[in-house]
């Protein structure tokens, strides 16, 4: 199931339990997210039944032994079969979470909110898992389809700009490679946008100095479709 709304993340709550019934919750996400979304989602539970496993932002956390870290620690917590893991980040934070999960007690759900575009468009559904080696990136991993994807496009507000474009990328590239209708309806969408991005939003990769305006983005069946709701969006 992927849902796709403004304002999802403050109902992100209810919607897991339904979908996704389990004793306890896991939260993992990174230290650039936690401190922004991290604490209004676990408010959204009752606090016996959730915790939150924070790892260092960065593609560096993507190893053997930070999945090691993080399901020793859900181990040690009692965390069993009758529980779940809600990824809640990018595509670093997806990826490894997706493994934790198709791997501890052999497999447990996931629910996947992903906080960048890429990880939207990309990373969060598909069910790919998976982490780093010295000699690759991605080559020790499972397909562990998640039980939800949720996507709030309101949280792209607070993306730094050089990642958004990165997932304006793979969007054009899905145009590119398969659907030429679809390319052009892209093109044409970035080209008619008018927002426009503070010099200094760009060098410093900061996050962009006007919010989006939502109140036109509609809710879609999948990241990639005829109604490209990320073109509110600064480019």
């Amino acid at each position: 199931m992927i849902r796709i709304e403004p304002g999802l993340l403050a109902r992100a709550g209810p919607i897991i339990r339904d979908i996704v019934p389990a004793h306890r919750y896991a939260v993992i996400t990174d230290s650039n997210v936690h401190s922004l979304y991290g604490v209004p989602l676990k408010s959204q539970f009752e606090p016996h039944t959730i915790d939150i496993l924070t790892i260092p932002a960065g593609e560096t956390s993507k190893t053997r032994e930070m999945w090691s870290t993080l399901t020793d620690r859900m181990l040690i917590s009692g965390f069993g079969r009758d529980s779940a893991i809600i990824a809640l980040g990018g595509g670093v934070v997806g990826d490894l979470a997706g493994f934790v999960a198709a791997t501890f007690m052999r497999g447990i759900p996931v629910v996947q909110i992903p906080t960048t575009l890429l990880a939207m468009v990309d990373a969060s559904i598909g069910g790919k898992t998976g982490i780093d080696t010295p000699a690759g990136k991605n080559l020790v991993g499972a397909f562990h389809h998640p039980a939800a994807v949720i996507i709030d496009p309101q949280v792209l507000a607070t993306l730094p700009l050089r990642e958004f474009r990165a997932g304006i990328a793979e969007v054009i590239k899905y145009g590119a490679i398969a659907d030429r209708p679809y390319f052009g309806e892209v093109t044409k969408a970035l080209n008619s946008t008018s927002r426009t991005v503070a010099p200094q939003d760009e060098v410093a990769a900061s996050a962009p100095a006007t919010a989006p305006d939502t109140s036109t983005w509609p809710p879609c069946a999948a990241p990639a479709t005829r109604a490209p709701w990320w073109t509110s969006m600064p480019t």
